[in-house]
């Protein structure tokens, strides 16, 4: 796949086993979602407030020319000036089945249809592996991270799975020290109040389901 993913389709990959089921987490369609409003936000799209749970304004409709965005971004649209919590969580922001078929017209995935309705089993590792071996590179300090990498990075940590996911990748570091790079990479980065308001909501939304 010669086109570059976006930062939603990269984290499905990394939320998805082979067999084309979420796995790490059960909170994938609020990762999702989450990681379409910050790359919204990073193409200056929308913006945030400052509150803890901050209002989303849009700022320019003008379509991304990705329909997995452009779905996104009519959402917001329809709940322009609304908070993030809600947004993360209303249906309109389930990217999903958006994601699927779009990584399988791109020969990524494929469409399963089951008892326990749809699954994208992985056809091609290649995209998925090209990620990892990035972030890999940006955790052990062999390579310069992106402003995508970076975000993938702290998407997958308020998963809870920060760890889980990338360990096999990189063997020589532990947990704690995989997790703590992640917090210097994003505290460094331009964009992190944006990157930190989407996190720390989807945090929030698995520790509450999580004690509920």
């Amino acid at each position: 796949m010669s086109t570059p993913l976006s930062i939603p389709a990269e984290t499905f990959l990394l939320l998805t086993g082979d067999t084309g089921r979420q796995k790490h987490t059960q909170f994938r369609k609020y990762v999702i979602a989450g990681a379409a409003l910050i790359e919204l936000a990073l193409r200056e799209r929308i913006t945030m407030s400052e509150e803890k749970n901050p209002r989303i304004t849009l700022t320019d409709p003008t379509p991304t020319g990705d329909p997995v965005l452009d779905q996104a971004l009519t959402a917001v649209d329809e709940r322009d000036g609304k908070k993030l919590g809600g947004t993360l969580s209303s249906r309109a922001m389930d990217l999903t089945e958006a994601l699927g078929e779009q990584l399988a017209e791109a020969g990524v995935l494929e469409r399963k249809k089951g008892l326990l309705g749809t699954t994208w089993p992985v056809v091609d590792h290649g995209p998925e592996n090209a990620v990892r071996d990035r972030l890999s590179d940006a955790l052990d300090g062999s390579g310069s991270p992106s402003q995508q990498d970076v975000v993938l990075l702290a998407l997958i940590k308020a998963a809870r799975a920060g760890y889980v996911v990338i360990k096999d990748d990189v063997p020589e570091m532990r947990r704690g020290e995989v997790l703590k790079r992640i917090d210097e990479l994003s505290e460094n980065s331009p964009h992190w109040p944006v990157t930190r308001a989407v996190t720390r909501k989807i945090d929030s939304m698995h520790a509450a389901i999580a004690a509920g």
